[in-house]
């Protein structure tokens, strides 16, 4: 199951780079310059500096654990996000009917 939804920023990059820092102290994190990967005991997150902003894309094997990462990676996507206010708005997966959708 998956869910996923874009922060709005020209710090795209910025944002990336300090989400993963954070993460590293408390769970697996790959990362380059342009995505990152948050994995978590429950699921995981990737995340992709884009033009546009930032991609956020969350994986778990059912609701309550992908409710858990989206609750998660949205709370540090705010906290990461400097002066700017993101909107998260997270969509279900067009290939995947189970996944939550609606801003958090």
């Amino acid at each position: 199951m998956c869910t996923n939804t874009t922060s709005p920023t020209d710090q795209a990059g910025r944002r990336l780079a300090a989400q993963c820092k954070h993460f590293a102290l408390k769970a697996r994190v790959t990362q380059n310059a342009a995505s990152g990967r948050v994995v978590f005991p429950f699921g995981h997150y990737d995340t992709v500096a884009r033009a546009q902003g930032l991609s956020l894309t969350v994986s778990a094997a059912d609701q309550g654990q992908i409710d858990r990462v989206v609750t998660t990676s949205t709370c540090h996507a705010e906290r990461f996000a400097f002066c700017e206010t993101p909107f998260l708005d997270w969509q279900a997966d067009a290939t995947d009917q189970n996944a939550p959708s609606g801003q958090i």
